[in-house]
């Protein structure tokens, strides 16, 4: 976990220890769901050792435990944002099923809670509930079962309808574990291929000296530098940047940029953000693909992939 200092609002955390979301922020408020170990929550802000989430649902939770355990841990940006075009009706499913979980949970918790047990066996039975034992739970709940031979009808229903849930609980947390399995196997596959595509796009593109007779154009991939100090991107402006000589190249980046298109207060180009824009002098240009040879090279790029997964199979 980060350190207080480092803490930073508006990030996604992944659930380290099954934990309680209240309404506000003190422990005694409202309780509004359990988020079991594994899920995902954004963060807004932090108080001690308290933040308030606005995802999955709106409340608070603790950021670690009392006794320095730690329950949430800030996700790196490629793991947050996990929904490519290949694997988002996957984790749609995971989060139905982790949210079909957590109603389980609540249920049960709440029927717990009205039930005629004893203050001990309700503590105990509803921690099992929050720490996600499921053997345990079950063993808990044979043992109050062999209990209430003597008591009243509602308290057996009530564990009658405990043990049918935690059945359910099984069999919901093993198919999100299948369902989590196979969308990683898909995130990994789409790295794979985009790794290739990558390779293949930065290998075969024509160097300027090979293609002359073509003008840059807005819309060209293009590299500028060589190896290590090399950078992709998209040609968003050519011209002159007032004040500077020589022409420039405004390129659209993937991360990396330091300017949102503008120079001295004149707009020379549009990008959604300063990390996503930047200008290089124009003799730094080493390799250019325009859109409609990249267009045919990513189809060749596709095909061959298709036949290499054809051979396998």
């Amino acid at each position: 976990m980060a350190a207080e200092d480092d803490f930073e609002g508006d990030n996604w955390y992944r659930v380290c220890l099954n934990t309680i979301v209240r309404k506000g922020q003190k422990l005694d408020s409202e309780r509004l769901r359990i988020l079991p170990m594994g899920s995902k929550v954004l963060v807004k802000r932090r108080v001690d050792r308290r933040v308030e989430i606005e995802k999955p649902l709106a409340g608070w939770c603790s950021l670690k435990s009392s006794n320095g355990d730690t329950i949430l841990t800030k996700m790196a940006k490629d793991e947050a944002n996990p929904e490519t075009p290949s694997n988002v009706n996957l984790h749609e499913r995971v989060e139905r099923e982790r949210e079909h979980y957590q109603n389980i949970q609540n249920a049960m918790a709440t029927q717990v809670e009205a039930s005629g047990l004893t203050v001990n066996d309700k503590h105990e039975i509803q921690n099992l509930i929050i720490g996600g034992d499921v053997e345990k739970l079950k063993n808990k709940i044979k043992a109050v079962e062999s209990q209430l031979k003597e008591n009243t009808t509602r308290e057996k229903t009530v564990v009658a309808e405990l043990q049918r849930k935690i059945q359910e609980a099984e069999h919901v947390s093993k198919e999100c574990e299948e369902l989590e399995r196979i969308a990683q196997m898909k995130v990994e596959e789409l790295k794979d291929i985009q790794g290739q595509m990558q390779l293949a796009m930065t290998s075969q593109i024509k160097g300027v000296s090979e293609d002359g007779a073509r003008p840059l154009e807005p819309g060209c991939v293009v590299q500028l530098g060589a190896g290590d100090h090399s950078v992709l991107g998209i040609v968003r402006y050519i011209g002159p940047v007032e004040g500077q000589p020589g022409n420039f190249i405004g390129l659209e980046m993937e991360a990396g940029g330091d300017t949102n298109g503008t120079y001295e207060g004149k707009k020379y180009f549009e990008v959604a953000t300063e990390e996503k824009g930047m200008f290089f002098p124009s003799d730094q240009l080493t390799k250019r693909l325009y859109a409609d040879a990249l267009l045919l090279q990513l189809v060749r790029q596709m095909n061959m992939l298709a036949q290499e997964r054809t051979t396998e199979e």
